[in-house]
């Protein structure tokens, strides 16, 4: 009996003796930190701002385009198509079947013109598309108060409609060629606030004109006004180049040399 008490305090004791040793082994501290260690910065946030970001020479190409850009739209406010049939009916009484039919046919005519106005722009570029079928369109504007019979003037209508809308597409492709892609949906954004916002004064000119008897000074400003807006583009934008064009220019001038 008393060797098997002496084998169990024995077998106690190198228990509690390893016991011991596991907590001295988990008690150790992890090894500080070197003193020349710095710790690194946390990363800054990104900070989300509500006003879009476009670089500074995207920034004065859409200044320019929409000071160019707000008088045409006023111009298109003051020689609305409300107003252009308030024109016809009030000066040579014209049936609404005949305003209908007048109407109808400008409007498949200036949709038509659109196809051709992507083969020209092939040819002459999209500048030169803008204004030179832009500038007509203003100066039959101009003319369609001038005859005293009904004819005349709605063929006055007929040759604007065949141009009017020629240069929207140019137009577009021009805008988005001239800033960066990642610029393109601000920009076409801003500049639709400007046209829209121009365009609105428009109506409130004319309807003082009318009233005052003077229907045919509204449709005289807005041939000026588009004229003016189409030569303005002509000699602000003439010789200007596109980013894709410069990284095209230096890619043929690297592999020339």
């Amino acid at each position: 009996e008393y060797q098997k008490v002496t084998e169990l305090n024995d077998i106690e004791i190198e228990s509690l003796l390893s016991s011991s040793e596991d907590n001295d082994e988990n008690a150790q501290p992890h090894p500080a930190p070197p003193p020349n260690s710095k710790s690194l910065p946390p990363t800054p946030k990104k900070k989300h701002s509500l006003l879009p970001s476009i670089s500074p020479t995207s920034r004065t190409i859409l200044l320019k385009l929409s000071i160019l850009f707000s008088f045409d739209s006023f111009a298109s406010g003051i020689a609305t198509a409300s107003w252009i049939t308030y024109f016809f009916t009030t000066k040579f009484s014209l049936p609404e079947g005949t305003l209908g039919t007048l109407f109808f046919t400008t409007s498949i005519i200036a949709a038509l013109s659109n196809l051709v106005a992507s083969s020209i722009s092939k040819r002459i570029g999209l500048l030169k598309t803008m204004v030179f079928t832009h500038l007509p369109s203003a100066i039959f504007l101009a003319l369609i108060p001038l005859p005293t019979t009904l004819f005349p003037a709605m063929a006055f209508l007929i040759l604007r409609a065949c141009t009017q809308n020629m240069d929207q597409a140019p137009r577009q492709a021009f805008l988005a060629a001239a800033v960066l892609p990642s610029e393109r949906t601000t920009v076409m954004g801003l500049v639709n606030v400007v046209k829209a916002l121009s365009q609105s004064g428009g109506p409130l000119l004319t309807g003082w004109l009318a009233g005052m008897q003077k229907f045919w000074i509204a449709f005289l400003i807005a041939g000026v006004l588009k004229a003016g807006y189409d030569l303005a583009m002509l000699k602000m934008f003439l010789g200007f180049k596109s980013r894709e064009e410069v990284v095209g220019e230096r890619e043929r001038r690297r592999e020339a040399a």
